[in-house]
């Protein structure tokens, strides 16, 4: 099977050949083979060219056009900060207090910022690999967007503090994500994960989540689904133990699930998902090989036969050592 009818198989949990594997590499695929990271960051045919020869190498079923979490901050307008060797962080907050977000605009995907980076490397990745891979475009989530244009902290004494505040912020971010979301779908990539680490358990409780996120998301993943065949991709890192039955409940296809969360107990209560997971991608820079081969075990004895990916819990880092991913691929490919 192609590495994208093998994905689709299992996320519409029919036979499979082979396990999927699902590397989540973004700028390592840059680093890894010694291109500056800002070209990778700031040049579509840079992003799609690395993509495509990271997958070759780590016999990856992913091509992932993702590229930091400054993309939509920067497209409101936010000031960021590029380094050489790390990804561009914000400079400080795009907004002072949560009323300025009547003076925004919904960013336009093909001309603001870098978003147009990502549309064009998502096309390349389509037009170059010829069908080969499931081709996914990364946009984050509107809890994310607006702790990247207010602060955290700022938005977690907003929910205190004004809990209209925080649900009108929300709002807003939550049509960038949706706006982007559908101009990657409108390109053609076959999946869109929305990542959303700041909505995560081990920053706000799940009455929080239940309450103001969901909804948001709810509505987000159902308009997309009623516009696009593509998968909705849902990704919260860390514990979201939680929040398992929430995430079963929203129009999703492919959910990731992060290190810390017990595969066997996702596994159950998200049974009519298809779960990626839940390799920890420190792993791959500090890790020995018997905890490599520990890993990899516990994920094949607890994953399904349909509607399991194999994967990492969130992205690679960027300094990870190349050759734990091939022993990894080795160790995969001989079971």
């Amino acid at each position: 099977m192609k590495s994208l009818e093998r994905v689709l198989a299992a996320i519409h949990f029919d036979q499979i050949d082979q396990l999927p594997l699902f590397f989540q590499i973004s700028g390592f695929a840059a680093t890894s083979a010694g291109i500056a990271l800002p070209d990778y960051l700031t040049k579509s045919e840079v992003l799609a060219s690395s993509q495509l020869a990271a997958a070759k190498r780590f016999q990856n079923d992913l091509l992932f056009s993702s590229l930091d979490f400054c993309v939509e901050a920067e497209a409101l307008g936010t000031e960021i900060t590029f380094a050489l060797n790390a990804y561009p962080h914000i400079k400080s907050p795009l907004l002072d207090n949560w009323h300025q977000v009547k003076n925004l605009s919904i960013p336009d995907p093909y001309s603001s910022g870098r978003m147009p980076v990502l549309l064009e490397a998502c096309q390349m990745l389509l037009e170059q690999d010829g069908g080969e891979h499931f081709v996914v475009g990364q946009v984050l989530g509107p809890t994310t967007i607006a702790s990247q244009i207010f602060g955290i902290e700022n938005l977690i004494y907003l929910l205190i503090d004004e809990p209209e505040g925080f649900t009108r912020l929300l709002g807003f971010t939550a049509q960038v994500t949706q706006t982007f979301a559908e101009a990657l779908f409108a390109v053609g990539a076959h999946g869109v994960m929305i990542s959303e680490p700041s909505a995560s358990p081990n920053i706000f409780p799940k009455e929080v989540f239940q309450a103001f996120i969901h909804p948001r998301l709810q509505a987000i993943f159902t308009e997309l689904k009623r516009k696009y065949s593509g998968a909705n991709w849902l990704q919260i890192t860390g514990n979201v133990t939680a929040i398992l039955q929430s995430i079963a409940e929203l129009e999703i296809d492919l959910v990731t699930i992060d290190s810390p969360v017990n595969l066997s107990q996702a596994l159950q209560v998200l049974s009519n998902k298809t779960v990626c997971g839940n390799l920890n991608p420190l792993l791959f820079l500090n890790g020995r090989r018997d905890q490599m081969a520990e890993a990899l075990d516990g994920g094949i004895k607890q994953g399904r036969k349909a509607g399991y990916i194999l994967g990492t819990g969130c992205e690679i880092p960027l300094d990870s050592d190349p050759q734990n991913l091939e022993y990894l691929i080795r160790l995969l490919r001989c079971k």
